[in-house]
């Protein structure tokens, strides 16, 4: 890769960190929650509160707020200037961790999605060789942990050798109606995404802690699906769990009937008390809907507005005023920009990090005549004064400083680049935006 492609990487891993703190902030609330809403609303509700999380994750990857800058502010920068370099001095590169971060990470998510594809295969491989019955479901050559439903595209259920003889007729129908409502229900999709993220965030232990809490909450709000449609099945469909085997594999993109994973306490259990527990009311369901509604809203907004705010310039400014533009790279990586506002003469500052160094930026604009104006600066890295250039910039162009020194072997520079447009309001004219 040059050093054009790798000018994204901190960004890259920036975002993926956010979203690892959005994300983990989001489980351990619905981990928090999960009972309480099942108690208060029913397993439906509290199913659904698993939304939060994607919410989180999407939220702090939207664009920021923006601000408008009406007044001296944290300094700015912008891009694309032909450079006047007044000074260089050489500076030490710092080292630049990103590309081997990434890298780790893109390891660690394929290791990750061949596991999951391999469990897969796995579960599928232990069926034997499927069968298609008169009721149109595919019979299997094994038992455990079926029945299930398989398949994004066309989604098809799987039941057991023994599915005629174990079971009753109303066994059957209502194990066959808890498939099918898994299937109408996307849960199906859900568990494909569920996988996803798993991959993306492989380094995150509480959401792989927390993937089997999610799939014992879409069974237990799939049963309660089904038992509102069949009140008086209650004691059939608890008698075809008891009658059903554990499965030995987990099924990452899909959803069996007798769920694995390793518990204390046995998987069913949970399942079978909430047999014994009334179906909400439609009140109870509405009420509990509109809640998880309004955390998930919730959610999202405090993720997306923790992050730092973008500024924007204002797009009428008084007579005389003083629009000033200025962006920074360090080591040719992501721009840092901003703009200032403010009266000639008036001070801004500006402050970036790269890999644990802090570069300050302090600088007045004043104009000269004749359309020059001077700007003065002082640079400085963790609070050490690195230089105190000076130029003369003609109003409404870009121009630029460059300290440090030039890669000899990749030709990319190393050190700290300024670029700065300064531009005046004249009477009535507002300045165009950056």
């Amino acid at each position: 890769m040059t050093p054009t492609d790798l000018a994204g990487l901190p960004m890259l891993v920036e975002l993926l960190w956010q979203a690892t703190l959005a994300g983990s902030a989001a489980l351990a609330l619905v981990l928090a929650l999960r009972r309480p809403l099942r108690r208060a609303f029913g397993a439906v509700v509290a199913y659904a509160a698993w939304a939060l999380i994607p919410a989180a994750i999407v939220a702090v990857s939207l664009p920021a707020a923006t601000v408008t800058v009406a007044a001296p502010a944290p300094a700015l920068l912008i891009a694309d200037a032909g450079l006047m370099p007044l000074a260089t001095m050489p500076v030490t590169a710092p080292y630049d961790a990103a590309p081997w971060l990434l890298a780790a990470w893109l390891a660690g998510a394929l290791v990750m999605a061949l596991r999951q594809s391999r469990q897969q295969r796995t579960f599928r491989r232990g069926l034997g060789r499927l069968t298609l019955r008169a009721d149109g479901l595919q019979q299997a050559e094994t038992l455990a942990g079926l029945p299930a439903a398989m398949g994004l595209v066309r989604p098809v259920i799987v039941v057991p050798a023994d599915f005629d003889s174990r079971y009753s007729v109303d066994e059957r129908e209502l194990m066959h109606a808890h498939e099918r409502n898994h299937i109408a229900s996307g849960d199906l999709q859900v568990n494909a995404l569920v996988a996803g993220l798993r991959s993306v965030f492989w380094f995150n232990p509480l959401l792989h802690h927390a993937v089997r809490h999610f799939r014992q909450d879409q069974e237990l709000a799939c049963d309660q699906r089904v038992i509102a449609r069949h009140p008086h099945g209650r004691r059939a469909y608890g008698e075809a769990m008891f009658k059903t085997q554990l499965a030995s594999q987990p099924l990452p993109l899909g959803c069996h009937w007798a769920v694995f994973y390793q518990a204390r306490n046995h998987p069913l259990m949970e399942r079978i008390a909430m047999l014994k527990q009334p179906v909400p009311t439609t009140a109870r369901w509405i009420g509990g809907g509109t809640l998880v509604v309004v955390l998930t809203l919730g959610v999202g907004f405090a993720a997306w507005s923790a992050q730092p705010r973008r500024e924007v310039l204002a797009t009428d400014l008084p007579t005389g005023t003083l629009m000033t533009q200025v962006e920074m790279r360090i080591d040719g990586g992501e721009p840092l920009q901003r703009t200032v506002i403010g009266k000639p003469g008036e001070p801004f500052a500006m402050r970036g990090e790269h890999l644990g160094q802090q570069w300050d930026v302090h600088g007045t604009a004043s104009p000269r005549g004749d359309g020059l104006i001077g700007l003065a600066t002082t640079l400085s890295r963790d609070g050490k004064l690195v230089a105190s250039p000076t130029l003369v910039v003609r109003e409404g162009r870009k121009a630029g400083i460059g300290i440090g020194e030039k890669d000899a072997a990749s030709g990319a520079f190393k050190g700290i680049a300024l670029e700065v447009m300064v531009t005046a309001a004249a009477p009535g004219v507002p300045p165009a935006p950056p």
